[in-house]
């Protein structure tokens, strides 16, 4: 996001299974994600979910996990209800756990 756009939801990663770092916002738009100064340990096929709940029942992949150390940003799928997903994750498909998250608050 170019500096000083504003934004429509952002939240700070918490740790899950590794210690994940980092502040994870979305423009006002609703059409990005970005990742600052974001940080997590490296892990086998680890990928961006937004997701309702911490079961990940219901969740919106975003692709692959760009990187484990710097600023990322991924695009939103069109018509994705971001009133509904509020929580992001970085999940790791091999391992069945979350390596951090962060709750998105308006």
């Amino acid at each position: 996001m170019p500096i000083g756009e504003l934004t429509f939801s952002k939240g700070v990663f918490t740790s899950g299974a590794h210690t994940t770092t980092g502040i994870a916002s979305i423009n006002s738009k609703k059409t990005a994600l970005k990742f600052s100064k974001f940080k997590t340990d490296a892990g086998p096929k680890l990928l961006v979910y937004l997701t309702t709940d911490v079961g990940y029942s219901d969740y919106v992949s975003l692709g692959d996990l760009k990187g484990i150390d710097g600023d990322f940003t991924y695009s939103i799928p069109d018509n994705t209800d971001l009133d509904k997903y509020k929580i992001v994750d970085i999940w790791c498909v091999d391992f069945s756990v979350s390596f951090g998250h962060a709750e998105l608050n308006k």
